[in-house]
């Protein structure tokens, strides 16, 4: 740090131009970044659920869709069924949209004279009341649309969009939503579907940014303002870690990744943690004596620079923690907050000081002593006469607290459901319980079989299946080329019930197959490939929790396993946006645990091998660990599940947290090292850095509150307890580190009473 502060301290001007070049160079960077919504793009490419779904997507004419649906009172005249028809004519124009399948456009399997044919449903839209009826009770008594396309009531009729691979999805929602505005009245239209949940996250995020990040900054203005009563206190920290945010998004830029739902959080929570930094080394160089300033500004960097080093390096390992994760964001959430708490800390120790060399006027002896002497001064000063006194109930009121806490851990839950980033009034919610009231759901359950369709063993099983997953309370009907190949032996023998099902013969069924694909246009696109080796069965999900999903996945490989066993003659794999969301939530479990050892190993071993004293490593660690178990603990008790945000909050207890306790034992090292006794080192701390971490915690709380503010629950849950484990982690440092610290001061008392009895 000498070398550093000699450098910064005779080359200040180049320090300041440099910094400017570099902001520039990000800054411009930033003209680069994109938003990313899609939940599948989240998860590894070579996860199986998402290969299986890209293959669908090209196979099939599109996995991901969107669902528009009209409500009224009555679905089945003419004015709302020509609507619809017109809706769906329009919506097959939009680039982006490979089908559109509704009650006015779809397809039906009929009889004629020498066999079948694929007609419309609906040839034209009848005016006369009699065959309006005619109509509504034909699709109300047949299970491929009721619930489907029309709910069981008349009084809601669905168009289902299905989306090309290659879309760009916020042109394409925005057309969709102004297509849709035309036809509102009196028929009430929502939209959702992921992809219009994906576009609603994404408007969200741009709109939080704009929000928050300016009430965040005002926030650590007046903490800043209200602990340093000076200008250089209040824009010094903010010009660091404004630098630091421009780098850090400028870095994501660079590296070309997308800016997610996690991600838009990263400048609040840098704006929040960063200032740390500098307000740790203006507490200091506002503590000192002025003396000559370049000497004073040496002491500082030397003494305070390194217990910020250590602090920088501890938070950045707590969040580069999170490589580990297999979910993309998460994985680059932690890179790009670990290079912003380094650029940070490069800024702090540089830009800084070297601001404040060149920085006109000094202070006085008084206004030294003012600001030492001040009412948190005198706060911090009792809280060290309750510990060094030894009657001090912190650690027993502790220990009942994390009893507390331990009867939530069994309340733990995860979720992934993107609906659950929404307030429960949001219109977001709203569709998404409409269509799982009236259509069974908006996501769904995909089943791929690869193999010989023409036989009628195997298509004889997965009729089985299809029959047995009908019977989980969660799904709806599935409908598949086995369905229509059903119907079209029925209709080939006269409409015979008794032949309502699969052909005997290779022949029959290659020979049905053969008349549907010929006869009616896209009829089976969405079924069946065109060398008839692949099939799709498709069933809708009438909720994206996490708990019956997870149940549901596990009850259909069940049954796939029962009736198919280790056939070598099919392949059978499993996907949809219910799968997907499975896979999720099992790798936000492993990932979880994996950062949190990775965080907590790497954290001590650091502060070991700095401060070179097992014990004092541990000590640090034990304010960290009582947060994390509180942090854990709330989650449960107030049924907060670990999800896309929440996961982060353990490594970043840990990253964070142990800066409060690394700046207060680094300061009681150096008066020990001075010959204070360990109540005078524990005294002078206390009301020296036990200042500088008040505020940092005020500020890093405050400023993830400021995420109450967001449109997404799981951000709000998120601030919440950030929020809470800097409180946890910062009384931690203050009042359980001393008290551990002062515990062989109390048994070497102890025992010396007991020789003095004896």
């Amino acid at each position: 740090m000498k070398k550093l502060a000699d450098l910064v301290l005779k080359y200040p001007w180049l320090i300041i131009g440099a910094t400017l070049a570099l902001t520039l160079l990000f800054g411009f960077s930033m003209i680069r970044l994109e938003s990313e919504s899609d939940v599948k793009k989240l998860l590894p490419e070579n996860s199986e659920s998402v290969l299986t779904y890209n293959e669908i997507d090209e196979e099939f004419g599109g996995a991901d869709r969107l669902i528009i649906v009209f409500e009224d009172s009555e679905i089945c005249d003419y004015d709302t069924l020509s609507k619809i028809r017109e809706l769906s004519a329009e919506l097959k124009d939009v680039p982006g949209i490979s089908r559109i399948v509704s009650l006015t456009n779809m397809d039906e399997i009929k009889p004629v004279a020498d066999g079948i044919k694929v007609a419309p449903l609906l040839d034209e839209i009848p005016r006369e009341r009699a065959k309006l009826a005619a109509f509504k009770h034909k699709i109300l008594n047949d299970d491929k649309y009721v619930d489907n396309f029309i709910s069981s009531d008349g009084k809601a009729a669905m168009i289902m969009a299905q989306l090309f691979v290659e879309r760009d999805n916020p042109v394409m929602i925005s057309e969709v939503r102004s297509l849709a505005e035309k036809y509102k009245g009196p028929e009430k239209i929502l939209i959702t579907g992921t992809p219009e949940i994906a576009q609603t996250i994404l408007s969200g995020m741009a709109s939080d940014m704009v929000r928050l990040i300016p009430l965040v900054i005002l926030l650590v203005v007046v903490i800043l303002f209200l602990g340093f009563r000076s200008v250089y206190g209040v824009v010094l920290p903010l010009l660091t870690v404004g630098f630091a945010t421009i780098w850090s998004m400028g870095t994501l830029a660079l590296i070309g990744q997308p800016v997610t739902v996690i991600g838009s959080a990263i400048p609040v929570l840098l704006i929040a943690v960063g200032s740390a930094y500098g307000i740790h080394l203006i507490a200091r160089f506002d503590e000192e004596i002025p003396t000559n300033r370049d000497e004073l500004l040496k002491k500082v960097l030397t003494k305070t620079g390194l217990a910020i080093l250590i602090a920088a390096a501890t938070t950045a390992a707590g969040f580069i923690s999170n490589v580990v994760s297999d979910i993309t964001a998460i994985k680059f959430f932690g890179i790009i907050t670990a290079c912003g708490i380094a650029y940070a800390f490069i800024l702090t120790v540089t830009l800084v000081p070297a601001i404040l060399k060149l920085m006109p006027g000094s202070r006085t002896n008084e206004q030294v002593e003012r600001k030492n002497h001040g009412l948190l001064s005198q706060v911090l000063g009792s809280l060290s006469r309750a510990i060094t006194s030894r009657r001090s109930p912190i650690l027993p009121i502790t220990l009942l607290i994390l009893v507390i806490a331990g009867f939530g851990y069994p309340r733990l839950s995860t979720e992934t459901d993107p609906v659950n980033y929404f307030s429960k009034n949001s219109t977001v919610v709203k569709s998404m319980h409409l269509v799982k009231d009236k259509f069974g759901g908006s996501i769904t359950l995909d089943i791929l079989f690869d193999g010989d369709l023409k036989d009628p063993e195997l298509l004889r099983k997965i009729e089985t299946l299809q029959k047995r997953l009908e019977k989980i309370d969660i799904l709806s009907k599935p409908y598949s080329i086995v369905d229509a190949l059903k119907e079209t032996n029925r209709y080939m023998n006269n409409d015979d019930p008794a032949y309502d099902r699969i052909p005997d013969s290779r022949e029959g069924i290659a020979q049905y197959l053969l008349f549907l694909s010929m006869s009616g246009g896209d009829f089976t696109d969405s079924m069946i490939t065109s060398d008839h080796e692949t099939m799709l069965v498709s069933c809708r999900v009438a909720t994206t929790n996490s708990t019956p999903v997870d149940r549901m996945v596990k009850q259909a490989k069940q049954e796939i396993e029962t009736i198919f066993g280790d056939s070598d003659d099919v392949e059978i794999r499993l996907s949809g946006m219910s799968v997907v969301f499975k896979d999720m939530r099992e790798m936000l479990i492993n990932n979880q645990v994996q950062s949190l050892i990775l965080a907590l190993a790497v954290v001590f071993l650091m502060v070991l091998v700095l401060y070179r004293t097992p014990l004092g490593a541990l000590y640090c660690m034990v304010p960290i660990i009582i947060t994390l178990m509180l942090n854990f603990g709330i989650m449960g008790w107030f049924g907060i599940a670990l999800d896309m945000a929440t996961v982060l909050v353990a490594s970043i207890a840990v990253g964070l947290g142990i800066d409060y306790s690394v700046h207060f034992f680094n300061r009681y090292k150096e008066e020990r090292q001075l010959g204070k006794s360990r109540e005078d080192s524990i005294d002078l701390s206390l009301r020296t850095v036990g200042k500088p971490i008040i505020y940092n915690a005020l500020s890093v709380a405050l400023g993830f509150l400021v995420l109450l503010g967001s449109q997404f629950a799981l951000l709000k849950n998120f601030g919440i307890l950030i929020a809470l484990t800097m409180a946890f982690s910062s009384f931690g440092a203050l009042a359980i580190l001393p008290e551990l610290l002062m515990i062989k001061v109390r048994v070497i008392n102890l025992n010396q009473k007991k020789e003095k009895k004896q």
